[in-house]
């Protein structure tokens, strides 16, 4: 098999001493945590395909920032291997620095050849270390002081906030309405704040009825899930869904008792968190049959992977039997065989991109229908976004972790929308949403970014309900 252009092959000596950089910080005086990582099957199956060829390094955007093997998946997947094997200690520095650097964006899966999913090496690995940190028992970590408080905050946050709808809203409230707050906070969740919508600014699920009828014919019943970020934070976009699906034909149900899907979870290893939000979603979902779209792209893959992460409950056919269900609003729009979309947006025409949220195109391979639901708005000049697939850095919670790597990433992504010259951006995300405007009020572009959501019911003038 070739070596993609620009692409170093290590040596067998310079693949088994990846993990020790010349970059890396000194190691963490700490007692080797040994007895190897123990891998599922699944998993082992997954580090068992990996070939090492080297394709998935060009995709990587952490490799394409610092130029290091051991911040590629190639690199990660050796270290990985080594502890399993227990010739890498669990709390070895190296171990934490280096998956700590990864943004689980799933692009080396799209590039792999050999079809390894490599978010289920990675994803098994963290959820065993995080306990075993050193810096989670009071030391340092390899990043340094301002990662282990942000990296504390973060977890206190998901745990104790992100599942309760009130306390998320308030502390929504109280971040936007003290400023002064972003100078206590570490670098990575101060920098949000400028960008998050102030409460009176974020029409939630209290404007919205418990159904939401369909406009015209009724072609079908939909769930909406909510979300919990997506909800406080930018819960215009959840009535936006509602009445976007209505115009669409669709009657819209939102059900109470739902809860935060578990997907920040998810990327700092808390798997534990994720079945048990995860069971909650499923008994509320259970037994409607309907589709459940979900506004979130992170969210979404999640969801779908319910009856993988579930599987060994009580609740695992039901959890397999909803992530069937699952669909994303443009997967669904896109291909619900629904009538066109026939008003132009306010200020038409207008240049548009679009900006593929990770787990809308790598790990849930939606790509087609969003562009398609683009060029079907009259009004609207659709150009296509250099590296439209790259990840912006948010990636759940890695820009509060990694502020510095996520800045670099994100860097980029604001060069190739200033080079597209659109004057909108739409996504599919929540932390693409607040990471792109971030990117844009930085990098000084009058740009306005906006998700696929709002854009579709401003389309069909549905906002003002």
């Amino acid at each position: 098999m070739g070596v993609p252009p620009g692409v170093e092959i290590a040596d067998s000596e310079g693949a088994a001493t990846a993990h020790a950089t010349p970059e890396s910080p000194p190691a963490v005086a700490a007692a080797p945590v040994r007895g190897g990582l123990r891998l599922p099957d699944e998993a082992q199956s997954q580090l068992d395909a990996c070939v090492h060829c080297g394709f998935c390094l060009p995709a990587c955007p952490t490799y394409r920032e610092l130029g290091m093997e051991a911040d590629s998946p190639r690199g990660r997947i050796d270290m990985v291997a080594a502890a399993a094997c227990g010739e890498l200690a669990l709390n070895d520095p190296d171990l934490s620095l280096h998956l700590d650097r990864c943004l689980d964006c799933r692009a080396c899966e799209s590039a792999c050849p050999s079809g390894v999913q490599y978010h289920q090496l990675f994803e098994a690995a963290m959820t065993q270390l995080p306990a075993r940190r050193p810096w989670a028992r009071g030391t340092v970590h390899p990043e340094g002081p301002a990662f282990a408080a942000a990296a504390r905050l973060v977890r206190s946050g998901l745990r104790h906030i992100l599942p309760r709808p009130r306390v998320l809203a308030f502390a929504v409230r109280l971040a936007t309405g003290l400023p002064f707050l972003a100078q206590r906070l570490p670098p990575g969740p101060a920098a949000l704040i400028p960008v998050l919508p102030r409460p009176a600014q974020v029409p939630g699920r209290r404007r919205l009825p418990r159904v939401v009828a369909a406009r015209g014919e009724c072609r079908g019943e939909v769930d909406l899930f909510l979300g919990c970020l997506q909800d406080a934070v930018l819960g215009g976009d959840n009535v936006a869904a509602a009445y976007a699906l209505a115009a669409c034909g669709y009657d819209v149900h939102l059900r109470g008792g739902q809860t935060c899907c578990g997907a920040l979870h998810a990327h700092i290893g808390d798997r534990e968190a994720v079945r048990r939000l995860g069971a909650v979603n499923v008994r509320t979902f259970a037994g409607t049959g309907r589709p459940l779209v979900v506004t979130a792209a992170g969210c979404g893959a999640v969801l779908k992977d319910y009856g993988h992460l579930l599987a060994d409950t009580v609740h695992a056919r039901a959890a397999a039997g909803l992530s069937k269900r699952v669909r994303g609003f443009a997967e669904f729009v896109g291909t619900c065989d629904s009538r066109p979309v026939a008003m132009p947006p306010a200020g038409a025409p207008v240049r548009v991109t679009w900006h593929d949220p990770c787990h809308l195109a790598h790990a849930q391979g939606v790509r087609r229908e969003p562009r398609d639901i683009l060029c079907a708005i009259p009004g609207l000049e659709y150009v296509e976004l250099p590296e439209a697939d790259a990840c912006c850095g948010s990636a759940g919670v890695y820009n509060l972790l990694q502020p510095e790597l996520a800045e670099g990433v994100l860097a980029r992504k604001m060069e190739n929308i200033a080079a597209t010259g659109a004057r909108w951006v739409v996504t599919e995300n929540a932390g693409c949403l607040l990471q792109l405007r971030l990117g844009c009020r930085r990098a000084g572009l009058d740009v306005r970014v906006l998700s696929l959501a709002e854009l579709v019911a401003e389309a069909y003038g549905v906002t003002a309900q």
